[in-house]
């Protein structure tokens, strides 16, 4: 059974910048070892969620 694997904040941005920048999401799938839903995923989430994307799951965001 495969691990699930666990990318950082940065490498996902990293990766939504190699897009913006014009490279396509297949591209950089391949280069990065992705499948290149998980960049839309990534993509659509920052869009929704800006600064607060990717935020480990169970973190507090506000501090209380």
């Amino acid at each position: 059974m495969k691990l699930r694997r666990k990318f950082s904040k940065e490498f996902k941005q990293a990766a939504i910048r190699q897009m913006t920048a014009g490279k396509s999401a297949a591209e950089v799938a391949r280069a990065l070892e992705v499948h290149p839903s998980d960049l839309y995923r990534w993509r659509r989430e920052l869009d929704e969620y800006g600064a607060q994307a990717f935020t480990p799951v169970g973190s507090s965001i506000c501090g209380s």
